[in-house]
């Protein structure tokens, strides 16, 4: 299997040679022609012709100027992602990153226990998983991120608690149950993907998301000590589980602002300038909106450097 896993990651080597950088990064590190060439490409792909010589001469000039900042450290991005206003939003999706992987394993590896058939549950489990992620993309475009997230997480939380309850003489039941909790918890796992990139500057963009993957891994390896509360009660691992993904279901509502139709951000001042919150109302619209531009290099170094605290 090893060996197997192996040759399947040897396809991707190519593309250190045939895949183009980032165009920002390119930008970043004065690579200024390069960021343009393939940004026309983006533009040819998708379409987007019409008006690029203006769109490049108007806002490529800033994007540009605003990327040659000098890359951020890791004290510097610990300091953006736990210390300015943007803190509540990243925190929330990492723990969401950790509720969601610790429900989607424990369900992958636990399945055996939902009903007495082992064969079809996992035959069932595996099969979900294409559907889900088509699921959670489909949301995503007609609720948003955080009303995805939390009815995803809702639902799956739900779900989780209910699995012990259910009869042994009715394990069809089980086996759904379990399915709509793997599915949901899938689902969402595109949906905290889009949130830990889409509430951070750029600079902090891959901080946040190696902090998110690290963890989701935290969540994965401690299913197995959630299991462990079966010794004082057989409905524990499941109510600690649902509980966990409702509360983060919630917080996600409440704290991650809407950013379907935003543009990404690039600095400190435009992701806190996004403040779409659903909070109570989760049947509030919101118009599609672009973030502001800085008008001179100087309100971008201030931007960069004077970060708004709590």
């Amino acid at each position: 299997m090893g060996v197997l896993a192996a040759i399947g990651a040897m396809v991707y080597v190519p593309c250190c040679w045939y895949f183009p950088e980032s165009c920002r990064w390119l930008a970043q590190k004065g690579r200024s022609d390069e960021s343009i060439k393939y940004l026309r490409v983006i533009a040819r792909v998708n379409d987007r012709t019409t008006g690029l010589n203006h769109k490049l001469e108007e806002r490529g000039g800033y994007v540009i100027a605003k990327n040659n900042m000098t890359s951020a450290g890791m004290m510097e991005s610990m300091r953006v992602l736990f210390r300015s206003r943007i803190a509540a939003r990243f925190l929330t999706s990492m723990f969401g990153w950790a509720v969601t992987s610790s429900l989607y394993f424990s369900i992958s590896l636990y399945s055996t226990d939902f009903s007495k058939d082992r064969f079809i549950n996992v035959f069932l489990g595996g099969l979900v998983e294409l559907p889900s992620s088509i699921l959670g993309f489909v949301l995503m475009k007609y609720l948003g991120r955080p009303r995805t997230a939390a009815l995803l997480m809702v639902l799956g939380g739900i779900s989780t608690m209910a699995l012990p309850m259910i009869p042994e003489h009715l394990p069809a039941i089980s086996t759904v149950l379990a399915m709509v909790g793997k599915a949901s918890s899938l689902a969402v796992f595109c949906v905290w993907y889009l949130i830990s990139s889409e509430v951070v500057p750029t600079l902090q963009r891959s901080a946040s998301m190696s902090l998110s993957a690290f963890a989701s891994r935290v969540g994965s390896l401690g299913v197995r000590y959630f299991m462990y509360l079966r010794k004082y009660s057989y409905l524990a691992p499941n109510m600690a589980m649902g509980v966990a993904a409702i509360v983060s279901g919630i917080l996600g509502i409440l704290l991650v602002p809407e950013t379907l139709g935003v543009d990404i951000p690039d600095t400190i001042k435009e992701a806190t300038e996004n403040k779409r919150f659903y909070r109570l109302d989760i049947f509030k619209k919101f118009s599609p909106q672009k973030t502001t531009q800085p008008g001179n290099d100087a309100e971008k170094r201030h931007d960069h450097e004077h970060m708004p605290m709590i």
